[in-house]
């Protein structure tokens, strides 16, 4: 929890991104943007978010949602397979240019006053509102840090898979002195909103 949290910290967008609030004259841009209307992931998510793809380069047929830091500076971005033959489906920033576990991700949107969601990855965030996906079921210790110092009150939503990781977590926050709560959700945010919408996953 004493870590120092560099907010300065930036990250390079990978080789070929193409942001999606331009049409491109390819089939990949329309294969990308088939993909994110299956997950009902809207123009609105796609601009306030700067979601782009690939289809050349390292991280090639890949929906990228870039994070940003309070300077509006990249801090670090996902690379999330569009096309179903593309292994693995997620392929992060290399460690030794930005590790995960050193950003807050979506921090540029977050306002630590209020209450924040804390969800696992970038797909559960882009329905929700003042939310942080931890990349994973482990909190940082930049993140636990930042919640203490401004005594943030947390809502854990987490996968369905991932009471137990819940309940960890809920126990630290508590004995951190912050305000938590869970929710529990079938699937998991981002499956939930694909299924019944954003009105049905608020309530």
């Amino acid at each position: 929890i004493h870590k120092e949290f560099d907010e300065n910290l930036t990250c390079e967008l990978p080789d070929g991104y193409r942001p999606l609030t331009k049409k491109w004259p390819s089939k990949y841009y329309y294969k990308a943007m088939q993909y994110l209307e299956e997950r009902r992931v809207d123009t609105d998510m796609i601009r306030k978010f700067s979601i782009g793809y690939t289809e050349d380069g390292p991280r090639k047929f890949r929906i990228i949602i870039p994070s940003y830091n309070k300077n509006n500076e990249i801090n670090y971005y996902e690379a999330r397979a569009y096309l179903p033959w593309i292994k693995p489906a997620y392929h992060k920033p290399d460690a030794e240019v930005v590790a995960k576990n050193d950003i807050i991700f979506n921090y540029k949107n977050i306002d630590f006053n209020l209450p924040v969601y804390l969800v696992e990855g970038p797909f559960d965030m882009l329905p929700m509102y003042n939310c942080i996906p931890m990349l994973g079921k482990e909190i940082s210790d930049a993140l636990m840090a930042k919640l203490v110092k401004h005594k943030t009150k947390v809502i854990l939503c987490f996968d369905e898979d991932a009471l137990k990781d819940s309940i960890e977590l809920y126990n630290r926050f508590i004995e951190c002195g912050i305000d938590v709560y869970f929710v529990e959700i079938k699937d998991d945010i981002a499956k939930y909103y694909e299924k019944h919408g954003r009105e049905a996953l608020i309530e």
